[in-house]
């Protein structure tokens, strides 16, 4: 007589629904949701030949429902500026003060004084020429679609010039050339990798010129037998041959906050040579949300906005809120999460990470300097001093997970057989949930 097939002693999905139902306690769950996610449950034991549900299985299939969305996680691998965290930390209050503006219905794109209807940037432009000096300005998604609109909106039909030294590639392979090649501009390199010159620019001039485009590099440096075309010597170019220049800043530190001396230009600083449209991230070394802000004179800006890739790149009313918020504080308070933890003197990390380890002496955790890194693409030779804590008495990878699926979750990094946390990126008020979770994870990685 044949075996029964195990698979079949998989609960009936009406059990399964109920497992669900108290799995998510405090919502509740269309039926025909529930039964949605039983039958994903049951599959689920079906394809690993097993039929003890585990909570294990219950987060796998209802975990969103339970925590939509992204999820607050303690950063301790030092990089201040975490992509896959998504970069800049924000304030809360920002956060909150921006969400009750756009909570219901907002005048995100009403003129509430002649009751017509306006360009949503208009908050924003409204802010940035008040606390800049310049004619005006927009936002989109992000750097990379600022960079994209620009190039198709001015460089658009002609040709663009850029030093080949300046041709750049960020994360997620997004190359300067295949850009440019997107936005219709044909890309005219001048100079060599380590030199450019004025005339290198002014000897490429023709009459299917359509601007100079310089770019700030980043994440990377080139060093030694070197020279670059300024930004200044760029516009006065631009000026004499009635060409525009874009500048390509890439991670905007601004003079208004209150930061550690860095080898980085600042935003006011290129202002001054007042290229035609400036563009930078929102959320680098700017320490906000995400966006690609624009700066610059009015009529580039204007062609901006009538493109038809505006309405594709545009920002929706909360991060254009966000970011009207943060631009406030960035003048007034000169301080956000991200500068603070770059302003963090490494006598206080040293105290905060040895009161850690005494709060959970089952880790017999070490305390030791070393370094954190701004991150983000941005300032990528720039260490800051740091302190760590190391653990050797518990295998790195289950300790690494125990942390990283916990409550929060805490990321660390794992180096020479050991799992390490550094200070440099945690905030001091995420101390004692740090301090719970490494109690927690020590207990779960041992079982």
């Amino acid at each position: 007589m044949k075996d029964p097939d195990p698979r079949a002693a998989i609960p009936p999905v009406n059990d399964l629904v109920e497992h669900i139902r108290r799995a998510c306690p405090g919502l509740t769950l269309p039926h025909e949701l529930a039964v949605r996610a039983a039958r994903l449950l049951a599959a689920r034991l079906r394809k690993e030949n097993r039929f003890q549900v585990t909570e294990s299985d219950l987060e796998a299939v209802v975990g969103p429902l339970r925590k939509p969305g992204p999820a607050h996680v303690i950063n301790a691998t030092g990089i201040l500026l975490h992509t896959n965290q998504g970069r800049a930390p924000l304030d809360r209050e920002t956060v909150m003060a921006a969400l009750d503006d756009v909570a219901g219905y907002t005048n995100l794109e009403m003129n509430l004084k002649t009751g017509k209807r306006g360009h949503r940037d208009v908050h924003f432009a409204t802010l940035a020429r008040l606390i800049w000096d310049v004619e005006d300005a927009t936002l989109v998604n992000n750097a990379a679609a600022a960079v994209a609109l620009v190039l198709s909106a001015v460089g658009g039909g002609g040709e663009t010039v850029v030093s080949r030294g300046e041709l750049i590639e960020i994360g997620g392979s997004f190359r300067l050339p295949d850009i440019m090649n997107l936005a219709g501009t044909t890309l005219v390199e001048v100079g060599t990798t380590n030199k450019t010159k004025p005339d290198d620019y002014a000897d490429a001039v023709t009459e299917r010129t359509a601007c100079f485009l310089k770019t700030h590099t980043s994440n990377y440096r080139i060093e030694g037998f070197t020279r670059e075309v300024t930004i200044a010597e760029l516009t006065a170019l631009g000026r004499k041959h009635k060409i525009p220049v874009i500048m390509d800043l890439g991670s905007g530190l601004s003079q208004s906050l209150e930061f550690p001396e860095v080898p980085e230009p600042f935003i006011e600083d290129y202002l001054k040579a007042r290229p035609d449209l400036l563009i930078f991230s929102g959320d680098k070394l700017f320490g906000g949300v995400q966006a690609g802000i624009i700066l610059g004179a009015k009529a580039a800006i204007q062609k901006l906005r009538k493109h038809p890739m505006m309405r594709m790149l545009r920002c929706d009313k909360l991060s254009i809120s966000i970011a009207c918020h943060q631009l406030v504080r960035t003048v007034t308070v000169k301080q956000n999460p991200f500068s603070r933890l770059a302003s963090t003197e490494i006598a206080e990390l040293e105290t905060r990470a040895e009161k850690i380890a005494a709060a959970v002496p089952e880790l017999a955790l070490d305390v030791f300097r070393d370094q954190g890194y701004i991150g983000g693409g941005s300032l990528p030779q720039e260490a800051r001093p740091s302190v760590c804590l190391s653990c050797a008495s518990i295998k790195p990878d289950a300790l690494a997970f125990a942390l990283r699926t916990g409550n929060p979750p805490v990321v660390g990094y794992i180096r020479e057989e050991r799992f390490i946390l550094n200070m440099a990126s945690v905030f001091p008020e995420e101390d004692e949930m740090l301090i719970e979770a490494l109690k927690a994870a020590s207990h779960a990685a041992r079982s």
